[in-house]
């Protein structure tokens, strides 16, 4: 790591080392007030894979030279971040689309609860993980901005912490990019053992560390070796800044194109020679009549070839990206893309199965933290709560899924081939006891009344 001046030599126009000496000739223009100059000394070495910014004086690596100019972790995480915040300046409205997406496919129906299999009654349970959800506002979209968060870094980790005054555990999300942490094994030879989070100041040191029953995490697309997830995102971060240049540059030659050009065409150089005094003594604009020997026509750029090869490269991006990240083309706003409904159709295919697979893993996040947090509890109130009484319940909201419903489960329940209870759990938004009870009063209300209908009909039939 490079120190500040001055504990570190100041870079000399003699060095041997070419960006030593780039750096030290664009100080000196800079100390001699002339940054014309030290822009000119910048763009001299432009076709060099590095190159210094003027303003900081710092190396910097030219994104044209690699299609992942973001080549560690905490890189793309910050990148990213800043795009989503609208700070940067290129690709940022196209990351938070993509963010919002992916966060809506994997929670689009908020977070519920339930009981676990086997579980026939536990209203404690149901009550207290019921009223940590309401503490904390999971139920009313923080949820969902937990998932966000998991968009923008790769994982997730959430510290628990037991509230006297409120007799309840509160939830604390503690996120990498305001201070770094890793999630270690507490025993190496043991996987699936307890973890522990130890969190590093700015001077990299450990400032304090989460035992395992202290906190719940959630990685996605780790390497298998460490416990570290990676955000999909950040794998298109680079082709989101190009498609955001691609339409600028689109629309810089769109406007001139838009703006033809007067053309004169004279039969020798002195009529061309008078013809220009003549329009610039009078001002001559469009619209304006003028008499020359001179043949007058606008003209303008070709743009057959030059379009068609920017909607075939932007096109290509946005195909990119959503290969990337499974997002579907017309959810970006590119519907245009797909070639016809059935195309539609196989790409939402696999795009559901990973949606699924990130949903069951939100689940066991979920699940986690309310084993931790009854866990917590019990050990407060020295009760007896059962730890996984209570499961998460996230529903997806396809149109495949729908389709499920309707097609094959309402059809397979009408002719009695599943369960009602089966059936209902298929159902985002039904509380399935609750279905269950009105049910259950309904029949008993409909054979009381057939039963009132039938004494009626008996009582008539005797007089």
């Amino acid at each position: 790591m490079k120190l500040p001046w001055p504990f570190r030599r100041r870079p000399s126009l003699v060095s041997p080392d070419p960006d030593e000496r780039i750096e030290a000739t664009v100080r000196e223009l800079m100390q001699l007030r002339k940054p014309e100059l030290a822009k000119a000394v910048v763009a001299a070495v432009r076709e060099t894979e590095d190159v210094v910014d003027v303003l900081t004086l710092q190396r910097i690596e030219r994104t044209s030279t690699t299609a992942n100019p973001y080549n560690t972790r905490q890189e793309r995480i910050e990148q990213l971040a800043a795009m989503y915040a609208g700070t940067e300046s290129w690709g940022c409205g196209l990351v938070k689309r993509l963010v919002n997406i992916r966060r809506a496919l994997q929670m689009p129906h908020g977070l519920e609860v339930g009981l676990a299999d086997g579980v026939d009654a536990a209203d404690d349970e149901l009550a207290f993980i019921r009223d940590l959800l309401d503490l904390n506002n999971l139920a009313e979209g923080r949820a969902q901005r937990l998932v966000k968060h998991r968009e923008l870094e790769g994982q997730l980790l959430v510290e628990l912490v037991w509230s006297e005054s409120r007799q309840q555990v509160v939830l604390r999300p503690r996120l990498w990019r305001s201070m770094h942490y890793d999630v270690t094994l507490v025993n190496e030879d043991d996987p699936v053992g307890p973890r522990q989070a130890p969190f590093y100041g700015d001077d990299g040191q450990v400032v304090y560390t989460l035992e395992d029953d202290q906190f719940a995490f959630v990685a996605f697309n780790d390497d298998g070796e460490s416990l570290e997830g990676t955000p999909e995102i950040g794998d298109v971060l680079w082709y989101c800044e190009n498609a955001d240049k691609l339409l600028f540059a689109w629309r810089k030659f769109n406007n001139l194109f838009a703006y033809l050009t007067p053309f004169f065409k004279t039969e020798d150089q002195q009529t061309a020679d008078r013809l220009h005094t003549l329009i610039q003594s009078i001002g001559w604009k469009i619209g304006m009549a003028v008499a020359a020997n001179a043949d007058f026509k606008m003209v303008g750029p070709q743009t057959t070839s030059v379009g068609l090869l920017m909607h075939k490269e932007l096109v290509a991006t946005i195909q990119v990206i959503c290969g990337l990240t499974g997002v579907e083309p017309q959810d970006l706003g590119f519907p245009d893309i797909l070639s016809n409904r059935a195309v539609a159709t196989e790409m939402g295919e696999p795009q559901e199965i990973v949606t699924n697979a990130d949903i069951t893993a939100w689940r066991g996040f979920f699940e986690e933290l309310f084993i931790k947090a009854v866990r917590l509890r019990n050990l407060h109130l020295h009760g007896q709560l059962r730890e996984d009484a209570v499961v998460a319940k996230i529903m997806p909201a396809t149109s495949r899924q729908y389709n499920l419903v309707k097609e094959i489960l309402l059809p397979a329940a009408e002719k009695g081939l599943i369960d009602v209870e089966t059936f209902l759990e298929q159902l985002p938004r039904i509380d399935k006891e609750q279905t269950l009870e009105r049910l259950a009063g309904d029949l008993d209300k409909r054979r009381g009344e057939l039963v009132a209908q039938l004494n009626a009909d008996a009582q008539r039939g005797l007089m």
